[in-house]
């Protein structure tokens, strides 16, 4: 008979102070498209020290929260497409993948996100994806909305996916014996297995994730399963079981998901608080998946693969921070990043965009009658003069008078929050059209380089909204490298 370890690891939050469940559960989009967000209050929950020679247990050291947003779903094949076809992102072919379902992974070179050899959903999680195309899923989810997307840390989704009760609970550490039943390996919930406030006792497993089930055992034989069922032999829509007290579905089971952190085995849990960066052989991978082995099915698996590993059963869900306004509108927009530059700005995916410009011009885009129009240019920082840039720019519109309605200058902040930008806003007019016509200008001097966005529209345009799309330039403070850049 074979014995399977189960670590139970309960955690608990026990610093929600006097958060009702209401608050707890409260959740946002950013846009109509964007990934659902649950607001996570600050809290904290129990791990155990590695421990040392005269303990090999360690005693308990408390992890600290703050509060985030996390996403109430894992990121969906529809949301990732969105991605692909916004950026262009190439993802790489190839998948390790187990369509026969016998137990065994191999590599298969016709693979990929979207064509994995069975029905593709757009409310199924995405899935062969790596730490890679992850990470710039998240980037380019900050600069479409103009909050701080990120991956989770280790201790968010450990924190998120161990609560569920008020106070803390201890750890529990037990051997569970697997029973042979019909050739199959299953864990029963009368060999031995305790209800631990139902989060890993074996009959309510299968209502809380998409976990290596009889369901999966029925068309694969000769694997280690739980004995109950949750009615799906491989990969699931989001959102089909219950989810945990914050609201958040499937953090156990379904897809494994990457995590911001580099995997550091033996980390002192103390620096389990915020993630690791820079370039690390592995990355940290939690959550399990509709296939994978016991061991690696609950919150208390701490997985790694290399950054670069494509599974099918390996996806992606998003944190963001809570501080940060959101100040785009709620448009179908797409993003513009020059990545040598180190500057991004948004346009509505209904524009036109210029691809061969010269001189200053970096980026113009147009509606199909040529107005409403964006544009960025880039030159010297010693051209101070925006009122000069201005007028230039709009005579080589052929505007014909200008500063009919010059509003004074106003020192403002760009979107990445840090760096002074001067916006103009003027009315002129273009005689030989008859078309009254607004000027917006946001210009700001960064790293050697003076960039200027210039929005151009009808005075009967909703200007409210158009102005918002000049604050959206950002100039990136930290640069991508490989494929972790947005192209």
């Amino acid at each position: 008979m074979r014995t399977i370890v189960l670590v139970l690891l309960v955690a608990l939050a026990g610093e929600t102070g006097a958060q009702d469940k209401e608050e707890r559960q409260s959740t946002f989009r950013d846009c109509r498209d964007c990934p659902l967000m649950a607001v996570i209050p600050q809290g904290s929950w129990l791990r155990r020290s590695p421990g040392d020679e005269s303990s090999p247990v360690g005693e308990p050291v408390r992890v600290d929260v703050p509060g985030f947003a996390l996403g109430v779903y894992e990121v969906t094949n529809a949301e990732f497409g969105r991605f692909i076809r916004d950026t262009g992102y190439k993802m790489r072919d190839g998948c390790y993948t187990d369509l026969d379902r016998d137990g065994v992974w191999t590599w298969d070179d016709t693979a990929i996100w979207n064509d994995l050899g069975e029905a593709f959903g757009p409310d199924l999680p995405a899935s062969c994806i790596d730490w890679h195309a992850a990470s710039v899923y998240v980037h380019w989810l900050g600069l479409r909305t103009g909050a701080r997307y990120r991956l989770p840390t280790a201790a968010e989704f450990e924190y998120v996916s161990r609560a569920g009760n008020d106070g803390l609970k201890e750890q529990v550490f037990m051997e569970v014996p697997a029973s042979r039943s019909g050739g199959r390996n299953t864990v029963r919930p009368d060999d031995g297995v305790p209800d631990a406030g139902t989060l890993m006792a074996a009959r309510t497993i299968c209502e809380t994730g998409n976990v290596p089930d009889a369901a999966l055992n029925a068309v694969s034989p000769e694997r280690f399963t739980y004995e109950c069922n949750d009615g799906y032999p491989d990969i699931a829509p989001v959102g089909q079981f219950i989810p945990s007290p914050f609201g958040v579905y499937d953090l156990r089971g379904n897809v494994r998901e990457w995590l911001q952190d580099c995997h550091k085995p033996a980390r002192d849990p103390v620096d389990h608080r915020a993630p690791v960066e820079g370039n690390c052989e592995a990355r940290a991978i939690r959550g399990g998946f509709w296939g994978s082995d016991l061991s690696e099915a609950g919150a208390e698996d701490r997985g790694h693969e290399p950054p670069g590993a494509l599974y099918h059963g390996a996806g992606l869900r998003v944190a963001r921070d809570l501080d940060g306004a959101v100040i785009v509108p709620d448009w179908d927009l797409r993003v513009f990043e020059d990545v040598e530059h180190g500057v991004s700005l948004l346009y509505p995916s209904a524009y036109q965009r210029q691809h061969d410009l010269s001189g200053d011009q970096v980026f113009v885009a147009a509606s199909p009658n040529a107005v409403p129009r964006m544009d960025l240019t880039i030159v010297s920082p010693q051209q101070f003069d925006e009122l000069g840039q201005a007028k230039t720019y709009v005579s080589s519109l052929g505007g014909d008078s200008i500063g009919m309605a010059m509003l004074a200058p106003v020192s403002t902040t760009l979107s990445d929050g840090e760096t002074p930008a001067t916006r103009l806003s003027f009315n002129w007019v273009h005689l030989a059209r008859r078309l009254e016509l607004r000027t917006v200008m946001l210009s700001a001097v960064r790293d050697g380089h003076r960039f200027s966005v210039l929005i151009t529209a009808r005075l009967t345009h909703d200007w409210a909204d158009l102005e918002k799309l000049a604050y959206t330039l950002r100039l990136q403070v930290t640069s991508h490298h490989g494929q972790e850049t947005v192209h």
